[in-house]
């Protein structure tokens, strides 16, 4: 029996000598005994461990780069993400009307974004918009849009007051596919220049961020710019001034005046007729 408790004792006597914190002078154990941990204990390496009391050589340098493997800029060497990474452009939504509507409700009511989606999109919150107020330059993207999916050939209203749009729109605002509200970023006058986004990338401006629209051919206060085919129509300044909706107004959005014929719009001007001759 006395052999048994001795090989105890022995064992117990190295296990203890083997703690980190093992005090050979000690005769009277205080309960502070610290098991080994072994590990990085450089707090400037990669996989540092905050645990470890015993450094095994096994430290890492911090190396910053991109971590998406989806980016251009991927970056196998690189185990810390900088934020740089740079992912490719589908440029699958397109600027399709800017609005400063002068609506009966006044204040931002009449403001919005229209847009198209050019393919099925699953997500469309990897899109954002950007008003580069009075010429002043780009402010970056101020505004993201949710994540929903959208369809080919869908239409996207970004709206202030969608409620406020609605009533003015009339009957017209089914034409929207999507009416998604905006927040305080959409806050554009007519003479500033917008900026659509793509993962924080700039793939479409309408005006010049650089320049007040002030007298500029694409100025649209207090009415609308409307990309028609490849090319931006206006409304005529001031257009929309103490109108109800857009069908009395002097210039009705041409969202509400658009017919298709072989997959191509036409576009028609207030008080015109078409005529069918069989």
């Amino acid at each position: 029996m006395w052999m048994m408790d001795l090989v105890l004792i022995l064992f117990m006597a190295v296990w203890i000598s083997l703690l980190f914190n093992y005090n050979s002078q000690a005769n009277t154990d205080d309960g502070s005994c610290e098991s080994v941990v072994y590990g990085c204990t450089d707090s400037d390496a990669f996989n540092y461990n905050p645990l470890a009391n015993i450094d095994n050589s096994s430290c890492i340098e911090i190396v910053f780069g991109c971590l998406n493997q989806l980016a251009t800029n991927f970056n196998l060497e690189a185990n810390t993400d900088d934020g740089s990474c740079i992912l490719p452009l589908t440029s699958n939504l397109s600027l399709q009307g800017i609005l400063d509507l002068d609506l009966p409700s006044g204040g931002f009511d009449g403001k919005a974004i229209h847009l198209i989606a050019n393919s099925d999109i699953s997500d469309i919150s990897m899109f954002g918009i950007g008003v580069a107020n009075n010429g002043g330059g780009s402010d970056g993207q101020e505004e993201s849009f949710p994540a929903i999916s959208v369809s080919a050939g869908d239409q996207i209203l970004f709206a202030r007051t969608p409620s406020a749009m609605e009533n003015y729109f009339g009957e017209c605002f089914s034409n929207f596919d999507h009416i998604i509200q905006a927040g305080s970023g959409i806050s554009q006058n007519g003479n500033d220049a917008i900026e659509l986004y793509e993962n924080n990338q700039v793939i479409e401006t309408f005006g010049d961020i650089n320049i007040d629209g002030t007298g500029e051919v694409w100025e649209y206060t207090d009415s609308w710019s409307y990309k028609l085919g490849n090319e931006w129509i206006y409304g005529g300044l001031n257009c929309t001034d103490d109108s109800e909706t857009s069908s009395t107004s002097n210039c009705p959005y041409p969202l509400c005046s658009i017919i298709i014929v072989n997959q191509q719009e036409i576009y028609f001007n207030q008080g015109w007729n078409i005529f069918l001759r069989i």
